[in-house]
């Protein structure tokens, strides 16, 4: 028997757009629904998600919500609220940990106050362009990022470098810098850089140049591969070093 398709009513308020979803949300269901919150995220800004009807037919397709969110900015300029009392969505969250970068509340009233608030973690994604202008394309998001996030000019510099070093890696030695993810929670702002090469980096002995700048600017790094290329990640503390 075939999946029910999820569907959508949008409802425009005076405070924030209501998307209500009803139905079953497979693969194929949650490719759509991103583009359908994607696109009211972008116009509005302020969004509310009744999911109380919505029923995931996996735990993965819940992610869709924090993926929309992160690829449409995230804090400030992209809020959304899921709204449900329970339900098998909001289960997913809670235990998967997505309701720290996509806050739920139980009703309409509760997520109008919750969008006034950043969430516990705020995600922003954006995919880069190859070749030499990727590493100033870079700078320039993660200063914007800073700023919105209102963090403090030495962990903005420190961010702006290591984000240059990665693409700038990236463009030299692999096909290029695929997408830039900017995250900020309690441990402080994490910084990754995705490219489309499976080749592991070597850290170079000194902190002079290059990756060595990486190393001596961050409190914790790492690579994180994946089928199709990998993902080099650095961690950057709110406290001064």
């Amino acid at each position: 028997m075939r999946a029910e398709e999820p569907t959508v009513r949008v409802e425009d308020g005076p405070d924030a757009r209501m998307v209500v979803c009803t139905g079953e949300l497979t693969v194929a269901g949650a490719s759509s629904l991103h583009r359908v919150l994607r696109k009211h995220l972008l116009d509005r800004g302020r969004l509310l998600v009744d999911v109380a009807a919505l029923r995931p037919t996996s735990a993965a397709q819940t992610t869709v919500f924090a993926t929309v969110l992160a690829r449409a900015g995230g804090w400030p300029h992209a809020r959304m609220v899921l709204v449900a009392p329970d339900g098998p969505v909001v289960r997913v969250m809670r235990l998967a940990g997505h309701d720290r970068e996509v806050p739920l509340a139980a009703d309409r009233a509760a997520a109008l106050v919750r969008l006034d608030s950043p969430p516990d973690r705020v995600r922003r994604t954006t995919e880069l362009p190859q070749g030499s202008h990727a590493p100033g394309f870079v700078r320039e998001l993660v200063r914007l990022a800073c700023d919105d996030w209102e963090l403090p000019d030495e962990l903005r510099d420190r961010a702006v470098v290591v984000a240059d070093e990665l693409t700038s890696n990236a463009v030299r030695h692999t096909s290029g810098a695929g997408e830039l993810v900017l995250t900020l929670d309690a441990r402080g702002l994490r910084v990754a850089v995705r490219d489309g090469s499976p080749t592991l980096p070597t850290l170079p002995a000194g902190p002079a140049r290059g990756l060595g700048v990486v190393a001596a600017l961050s409190d914790a790094q790492g690579v994180t591969p994946h089928r199709d290329g990998k993902t080099m990640w650095v961690l950057l503390r709110r406290s001064a070093r």
